[in-house]
C-alpha cells in the first residue's frame, strides 16, 4: 500500500512500450464495483479469490508489467503463478514514510479505525505479516524519500534490461 506501484509500473510500460495491467483496476472491473465495495459486500477472502483470478490472467501476457494490489502477495496461488511467469519487484519504502502516505486514506478496505493511532497501528501490522513475503521477491528496491518514480521506474528498467 501506498509504495506507487500503479505509477511506477506505468512508466516502466511506457518507457519499455508494454503492456500495462493494475491488477485492482481489473478487479474493480470484473466485480463492477468499487475495492472498499468488494471488502463490504464479499469479506478479504472474495476480494482474494478474484484477485488471485485476475493474477492468473495477466500472467499470461508476455513482455507485460503488472501492478499488484499491496496483499496479493500473501495468497500462496497468487505467489506460485507470480514466481513461474516473470519478475517480481519489491519496492521497499522506509515504514515511517508509507505509514504517513496511507494514514490519512479513506479508500483503503484493511485499515477501518477512525482512531489515527489505531489505524497507524493496523497498518504496521499489514506490513509486518506481509514482509517475508515481500522480501523473496526477484529484486528488491530500496526507496528513500525525496526519491522520484521515474527514478525507481529507471532502476527496475535497467534490471531488466540485464536478463
Amino acid at each position: 500500500m501506498g509504495a506507487g506501484k500503479s505509477t511506477i509500473g506505468r512508466l516502466i510500460s511506457k518507457n519499455l512500450n508494454r503492456s500495462f495491467y493494475d491488477t485492482d483496476e481489473l478487479i474493480e472491473q470484473k466485480a463492477k464495483q468499487t475495492i472498499p465495495d468488494i471488502f463490504n459486500k464479499r469479506g478479504e477472502s472474495g476480494f482474494r479469490e478474484l484477485e488471485a483470478e485476475i493474477v492468473g490472467k495477466v500472467s499470461t501476457q508476455k513482455e507485460a508489467v503488472v501492478a499488484l494490489g499491496g496483499g496479493a502477495v500473501i495468497n500462496n496461488k497468487s505467489w506460485k503463478i507470480l514466481e513461474s511467469t516473470g519478475f517480481t519487484f519489491y519496492l521497499k519504502w522506509p515504514d515511517k514514510i508509507l505509514l504517513k502516505r496511507i494514514l490519512h486514506s479513506q479508500h483503503r478496505p484493511l485499515v477501518t479505525e477512525n482512531d489515527l493511532t489505531e489505524r497507524g497501528n493496523a497498518l504496521q501490522k499489514k506490513l509486518d505479516l506481509r514482509q517475508e513475503r515481500y522480501h523473496q521477491a526477484t529484486h528488491i528496491i530500496e526507496c528513500y524519500a525525496g526519491m522520484s518514480p521515474q527514478e525507481i521506474a529507471e532502476q527496475i528498467i535497467h534490471l531488466l534490461e540485464q536478463k
